[in-house]
Order: structure tokens, then C-alpha cells, then sequence
């Protein structure tokens, strides 16, 4: 469709983005990971299974969330 917009090139090769993504890949995991141990280990006992689920919902929305706004940001780019 015309007009065309063009955006400035921020990463002039492949492996830059590549790299960037595979960076961002393992911090999320592992910080998703370090957030969902550590999570039911701050509650009491009888609250683990509630924090748990809790902590899973609020993954999933973010996750949701995240993903909607990013076709969002290049709908508008």
C-alpha cells in the first residue's frame, strides 16, 4: 500500500538481530524461571498451589499483552 514509510536501519547485518533475540530469549527464560521458583518459596504453605496459579495467570496476560502491543507497534510503523 502507498505511502511507503521507510524506518532507519539499526542493525545493519542478520547476526546482530539474531544475537539480540537470542539474548532476550534466555533472559526472559531464565528470569521466568528464577520468578516462578522463587515465588511459592516467599508464601506460606498452605498458599504455594494459590501463588502458583496466580503467577502463571499474570505469565499468560503478560504474555497475552506483550504480543498484542507488538502488533500493534508495527501496524503503526
Amino acid at each position: 500500500a502507498q505511502p511507503r514509510k521507510h524506518l532507519p536501519v539499526v542493525f545493519l547485518w542478520d547476526y546482530e538481530y539474531i544475537l539480540i533475540m537470542i539474548v532476550f530469549a534466555f533472559t526472559n527464560g531464565y528470569l521466568t524461571n528464577i520468578v516462578m521458583i522463587n515465588s511459592t518459596r516467599m508464601v506460606e504453605m498452605h498458599e504455594r498451589e494459590k501463588a502458583s496459579s496466580v503467577i502463571a495467570t499474570m505469565l499468560s496476560v503478560g504474555l497475552t499483552v506483550g504480543a498484542a502491543v507488538g502488533m500493534l507497534l508495527v501496524r503503526l510503523l
